[in-house]
């Protein structure tokens, strides 16, 4: 829940932009499931 509000606030502040795949700002991420998380 807490990392849930911290998104929420960084998106309204549009620092984080919750329509791009989540590799966007995490690059390390998994590529194989990184593309289709948003």
């Amino acid at each position: 829940q807490f990392t849930a509000m911290l998104i929420v606030q960084l998106a309204s502040e549009n620092k984080l932009d919750l329509n791009v795949p989540i590799s966007t700002y995490l690059p390390g991420y998994p590529k194989t499931n990184a593309d289709r998380i948003t």
